[in-house]
């Protein structure tokens, strides 16, 4: 499994991004606890979040509400 570490802007929201690339899959683990798993996202929107300004707008923006997710933590 490759799994790397997303580096983005501070966030009150999200405490770190990681991508697996292997599965396709974006784990957010947020600041108050969560770890949330989107699956089948691709590298590109991935790796939107070390240029975006705000990571929990980024999020919001284009992740949620448009790829599947399950909690693994």
């Amino acid at each position: 499994m490759a799994i790397r570490v997303i580096n983005h802007a501070p966030s009150s929201q999200i405490a770190s991004v990681e991508y697996d690339e292997d599965e396709m899959a974006l784990i957010v683990t947020f600041q108050r606890g969560g770890v949330y798993r989107y699956l089948q996202v691709p590298s590109d929107v991935a790796n939107g979040f070390e240029s975006a300004p705000s990571a929990g707008k980024y999020l919001n923006e284009f992740v949620k509400e448009i790829y599947d997710y399950e909690r693994i933590g």
